[in-house]
C-alpha cells in the first residue's frame, strides 16, 4: 500500500497530540476516523461458535411414603394443611361401613383432626380409584359420620364437607376401591356453617317465600333421622 507523505505527517501528528496528553496527564481525544483507518478487524473463528450451555436446576422431589397403617397410628392434621401420603403396601382394616365407604377390609390409611366449631372440608385428589370415610368416636368403636367415593370417572378425587364440633375428634381413612392403591394429596380446608345447620337451628319459611341457602357445611347424612325441637 502507498501512503502519501501527506497522510503519513497527519497520522504523526495526531500521535504527537496523543502521547502529549498523555505526559501532562490530559484525558486523550477521541481519535478520529483517519487513526482507526489502519486498525485491522478482530479475526472471526472458523466453524460453529462454542455454546455455553446453562446448568440444569437439580430437582428436589419431595419423596412420599404410606401414610399411618391403623387408626391407632392416626397421624394429626388441621385445617390449613397438605398432606402428600399413599396406601401402597398399607395392610387391610376392619373398618365401619360408612355412607359410600365400603368398610370391612379396606387398604385405607389414617388422619384425625380436631373440630373446631366451623365447616371442615377433606378434599382428596388420587391417583387411584378413592374412598373415603369420615368416622367420630374412638379407634376401638368408630361412629360414622359421613363417607364418599369419587366424584366422577375416573373417580380419582373426591370430598367431604361436615360441620365440626369444637374438640370433638375426628378420623379420616383414604382407602381405595377394591383396595387399589397409589399415591394421594388431601387438603384440610376451614368453611363456614350454615346458621341452619342442625335441626335444633332450623330456618321458619313461609308460603310463597323464596329461600337461598347452601349444604356446603351442613348436617351430614347420619345427624338427620333424629329431629326433635
Amino acid at each position: 500500500m502507498i501512503v502519501s507523505c501527506d497522510a503519513q505527517h497527519h497520522g504523526q501528528q495526531q500521535k504527537d497530540k496523543i502521547g502529549l496528553r498523555k505526559l501532562t496527564g490530559e484525558t486523550p481525544l477521541p481519535p478520529d476516523e483517519n487513526d482507526l483507518a489502519d486498525v485491522p478487524d478482530e479475526p472471526v473463528p472458523d466453524g460453529p461458535v462454542p455454546e455455553n450451555p446453562i446448568e440444569p436446576v437439580p430437582e428436589n422431589p419431595i419423596e412420599i411414603t404410606m401414610g399411618p397403617d391403623t387408626c391407632a397410628e392416626a397421624e394429626a392434621v388441621s385445617v390449613g394443611d397438605m398432606i402428600q401420603a399413599s396406601n401402597i403396601g398399607s395392610s387391610l382394616d376392619i373398618a365401619v361401613p360408612c355412607e359410600s365407604f365400603y368398610g370391612d377390609g379396606l387398604n385405607g390409611v389414617w388422619y384425625m383432626i380436631e373440630g373446631t366449631g366451623s365447616g371442615i372440608q377433606v378434599y382428596v385428589n388420587a391417583t387411584f380409584d378413592i374412598q373415603v370415610g369420615l368416622f367420630k368416636g374412638t379407634c376401638d368403636e368408630l361412629v360414622c359420620e359421613d363417607g364418599t367415593a369419587g366424584d366422577a370417572f375416573p373417580f380419582t378425587d373426591g370430598d367431604l364437607k361436615f360441620a365440626s364440633d369444637v374438640g370433638e375428634m375426628y378420623y379420616i381413612n383414604v382407602a381405595g376401591v377394591g383396595n387399589t392403591e397409589g399415591t394421594f394429596s388431601m387438603e384440610i380446608i376451614e368453611g363456614e356453617t350454615p346458621a341452619n345447620a342442625a335441626c335444633s337451628d332450623a330456618q321458619s319459611i313461609e308460603i310463597g317465600e323464596v329461600v337461598m341457602g347452601t349444604t356446603d357445611f351442613g348436617a351430614t347424612p347420619v345427624d338427620i333421622p333424629p329431629c326433635s325441637l
